[in-house]
């Protein structure tokens, strides 16, 4: 409104609704401390002992979320071109509909106010406390933000509505004025007040100083619990926390903690520290969970926390956040009472046994260990107590200590507990060792349980690595799998830590099986001239990441026999130039039989004008044959993983790698298989379907004489071989001088000897020409009797019934 003694001197005020508050600066911040002792080994001459040394933590947080507030503008336009308006003062004035005053203070401190307010910005004038003024022709602006305090909205679900208004003191040419300014109407609705529950898992177990090897860390559990217990929903509610950070440590261990990542309501948030837990609705709860780390083992003994909030926005009158309460975990578990969710609760005997639920209850517990008992009976052991129609939970001790792995748990009733709410324990005796113990958490408990243990060494994870022809990260039927793609394993058991590296077989698919329970990684290596697309999460769950820039699936919990399968990476083309690599296999025979060998070439050929990088082939074998030597024209051969690391292949360039193999001695039964080779290049191979070979062999359970009489060759030159001629002496005088070479003689004589060297007729533990390759040719031509044997050095141990009895039964 403006001033009739002043035409050219004006006045607005406006009230604004202003965007919701929430601007990552964080509306409270709190801090947690926590006293960790450690055992630590005295060097005692005839025994072993530890000490407590402790070691304080402190974890800074903050909580934000969006927050209702006002925008107070009040325009002063001085319209006189030659008096300034002298002397301004500007106060604000805040009632009730019904004209009662209301209190409103820039005092962060003053809970009593209704609103706390500051000034955001001024302009056109210095001050609006009587010492400043707005000069002629110009404009002035004052701007306030106004915050309600959580009362201020009363109890009804359409809140509260308040006046804002203004006096406005000045001096003109002289004069002292006073304006009123015609109040605005605002309304405050309901706000949300949000209480924070923290529970931290006191023992946290990493490496134990009283072992040799170095234990690997185990993630403890920091968890909270956000309840809303305003009339107003909290939006956009986050908790940013930072890393653990040391603030005492008197005895200077090199002790390191860590966040490892986070949970919002059981959901995975990586490894963000960030938890955006989204709205939580009035009378609403949400979870969240922190894995922490440490590289020593310990036990928290000391656990509390203190919180402000900001005094910009407020302070302690505008705080929505009524208090935050620690408390010492005992474990994540599921109530599973009729209408409960299935996000995990946190169970504490911290102040009184009280199962802390994710829907905001605070349920008891009965502790039941004292009167319980348990004995062996078949297919495991019967733990019984009192009955109780309340929530319960027993703790007994663990006749398998350490290797007891229980796989499930089937109550009197036939109710099957759920997974999340038994486990094994340990805990640390006075003589540095560990006792362990079987935990049971139920509801309505008939006290009576069959706790089924089982093989710790029978659980497995499998998957397959598979090209993504289509680019979808799904995995189709008709999409081929990835051959000798490195995979590698890592996990965490209660015996320690676990590692495994295993190839794809040339289907893409990879297991690992006999695994003992415990949480595992499977991280997939690189392959050539591929580009990795984004993991398949299996059947037990887990948590997609990139390890050392490899594509990672974490945080596999598997339990004692259980198989987690489905854990798919796919990998796609890059792109770029293009080459056509081939890979093919020759064997020496295409049957074997137990004391026998074979040869196997296998020749990459490289029939593009590019070159093809990082050439390598995985090879694969049937049971019965076995891997002797293996000898490559370049590069290296691994005979553990069988893979053939050729390297770089030039334009037209070919390379050969010679395999020895020999049938296992074990085999006892006919089998036919088949020698695999997968080739993988870092450059685009644009012909993909020559990238494998496939040779079948034949074990067979008798003599094995094949292709003796299919040769074709020169009857001298085969009459020399089997005299022991050799070279080009096997063929001088049968072929033209021009074509007597060193390479014709050695080519004759590789074929002669893989059809003549074709068993150990006579026993003497060797294969050769000269003897079971002419007893063949004899045996074909029909010589029997002494004129078979006639001349040939055959074994000490060899009658003409025997050898006659091999030859007889040649297949």
């Amino acid at each position: 409104m403006g001033n009739k003694n002043s035409p050219r001197a004006g006045w607005l005020l406006a009230v604004q609704h202003r965007r919701p508050l929430g601007d990552g600066r964080g509306i409270s911040a709190y801090s947690f401390f926590a006293a960790l002792c450690l055992l630590l080994t005295l060097p005692f001459a005839h025994a072993q002992s530890g000490v407590c040394a402790e070691v304080k933590i402190e974890i800074r947080q903050k909580v934000s979320l969006e927050r209702q507030a006002f925008d107070v503008a009040l325009k002063i336009n001085n319209g006189l071109t030659d008096r300034a308006i002298e002397s301004l003062r500007v106060t604000l004035h805040v009632s009730d509909l019904s004209g009662n005053a209301v209190g409103f203070s820039s005092d962060p401190n003053n809970t009593s106010a209704a609103f706390f307010y500051r000034v955001d910005s001024l302009t056109g004038t210095t001050a609006l406390d009587g010492s400043s003024a707005v000069a002629a022709s110009t404009q002035a602006e004052a701007r306030w933000l106004f915050i309600p305090s959580p009362g201020a909205a009363g109890t009804l679900p359409s809140g509260k509505q308040y006046r804002i208004g203004a006096s406005i003191d000045y001096v003109l040419a002289g004069q002292a004025q006073t304006v009123d300014v015609e109040p605005e109407i605002i309304t405050v609705r309901p706000q949300p007040k949000l209480t924070l529950d923290y529970f931290l898992q006191p023992d946290i177990y990493a490496d134990d100083p009283f072992t040799a090897p170095v234990e690997p860390s185990e993630p403890a559990t920091l968890g909270v619990r956000v309840r809303n217990t305003g009339l107003g929903a909290a939006t956009n509610v986050k908790i940013d926390s930072a890393q653990p950070k040391i603030v005492e440590n008197r005895q200077g261990l090199a002790i390191a903690f860590r966040l490892e990542g986070g949970y919002v309501n059981d959901q995975s948030r990586g490894s963000s520290l960030l938890l955006d837990f989204g709205t939580i609705a009035a009378g609403a709860t949400a979870m969240g969970r922190w894995d922490l780390t440490t590289t020593f083992a310990g036990r928290f003994i000391e656990f509390g926390a203190t919180f402000t909030h900001a005094d910009a926005l407020g302070g302690a009158l505008t705080s929505l956040l009524e208090g935050v309460t620690t408390r010492f975990l005992l474990r994540d578990v599921i109530v599973d009472l009729p209408g409960r969710d299935s996000v995990r609760d946190f169970l504490s005997s911290d102040g009184g046994w009280f199962v802390y639920e994710s829907n905001g209850v605070d349920t008891p517990v009965v502790d039941v260990t004292v009167n319980s008992s348990l004995n062996a009976v078949a297919g495991g052991y019967r733990l019984t107590h009192q009955t109780s129609p309340l929530l319960t939970y027993s703790r007994v001790p663990s006749p398998g200590n350490a290797n007891l792995v229980i796989s499930g748990i089937t109550r009197s009733d036939g109710k099957v507990l759920n997974p999340q709410n038994f486990w094994v324990s340990k805990s640390r005796t006075e003589n540095l060792t560990w006792n362990y113990f079987i935990n049971v958490f139920d509801s309505q408990t008939t006290g009576d349980y069959l706790i089924n243990v089982t093989n710790p060494l029978s659980a497995s994870i499998a998957g397959r690595v598979f090209d993504d022809v289509n680019t979808n990260n799904i995995y189709d039927p008709q999409e081929p799998g990835i051959g000798v793609v490195r995979v590698d394993l890592a996990g965490v058991t209660l015996s320690g830590t676990v590692s495994s590296v295993a190839y794809t077989e040339s289907t893409g698919t990879y297991e690992f099986a006999n695994l003992a329970p415990g949480t595992y990684r499977v991280t997939v290596g690189p392959t050539p001239a591929r580009v990795d697309g984004t993991p398949t999460i299996g059947s037990l769950g887990g948590l997609a990441e990139t390890v050392g820039g490899s594509p990672s699936i974490g945080n596999i919990v598997i339990a004692a026999g259980q198989q987690a399968t489905g854990y798919l990476f796919s990998k796609r083309r890059a792109s770029g130039a293009s080459v056509d690599v081939a890979v093919s296999l020759t064997p020496s025979r295409a049957s074997v039989r137990t004391g026998s060998s074979l040869s196997l070439t296998l020749v990459v050929d490289n029939r593009s004008d590019n070159p093809a990088e990082a050439v390598a082939v995985g090879i694969t074998l049937p049971a019965f044959l076995t891997l002797g030597a293996g000898t490559p024209s370049a590069g290296s051969f691994d005979a553990v993983s069988r893979v053939w690391n050729v390297g770089t292949l030039a334009p037209r360039q070919r390379m050969q790698l010679r395999l020895t193999l020999s049938a296992n001695p074990a085999e006892s039964a006919p089998a036919t298989g088949q020698v695999r080779a997968v080739m993988t290049t870092a450059t685009t191979d644009s012909i993909p379907a020559n990238d494998e070979a496939v040779a079948s062999i034949r074990f067979a359970t008798s003599a094995v004489c094949e292709a003796g009489t299919s040769l074709t060759i020169e009857p001298v030159v085969l009459i020399r071989f089997l005299t022991g001629l050799r070279g080009v002496a096997m063929i001088e005088g049968i072929y033209e001088p021009a074509l007597v070479t060193d390479a014709l003689a050695s080519t004759l004589e590789q074929n002669l000897t893989s059809h003549l060297s074709a068993y150990d007729f006579d026993g003497n533990g060797q294969v050769t020409a000269q003897v079971d390759g002419l007893l063949y040719a004899r045996w074909v031509a029909g010589l029997r009797g002494g004129a078979l044997i006639d001349g040939i050095a055959i074994a000490s141990g060899a009658t003409i019934a025997s050898i006659e009895t091999a030859l007889g039964g040649c297949q």
